[in-house]
């Protein structure tokens, strides 16, 4: 005669294997719209970063001639029609120097050493 055990943990089994299964086909708590409480906030970046305004150009000397024109622009020696970096040099007078910056035209007086 055969003889049956029984087991009264296997009817648990069963359910414990049928949950994890479950489970194991649950989609993805990111796909349920859960968010991870330990990750860190999400910072977005900003649409439209200002570009930073260059400070005017420092005329520190001006050297005048019959023959040439030049002045010092940031430590640079420099002559009509010159470039430097975006601006361009159109004239140069006693009092300063006439420049163009992306097509405006300005003017940089003439600035005593700072100490």
């Amino acid at each position: 005669m055969k003889r049956r055990l029984r087991q009264p943990w296997s009817a648990a089994a069963l359910a414990l294997c049928a949950c994890a299964g479950t489970a194991a086909m649950a989609p993805p708590a990111a796909a349920t719209g859960l968010k991870d409480p330990t990750s860190p906030p999400a910072v977005a970046a900003p649409a439209h970063v200002p570009k930073a305004h260059a400070p005017p150009p420092r005329v520190s000397a001006i050297f005048l001639s019959a023959q040439r024109r030049v002045a010092i622009i940031d430590g640079v020696a420099v002559a009509v029609g010159d470039r430097i970096g975006d601006l361009r040099i159109l004239e140069i007078t006693a009092d300063g120097v006439h420049y163009s910056d992306h097509g405006h035209a300005a003017f940089a007086a003439l600035r005593p050493p700072q100490p």
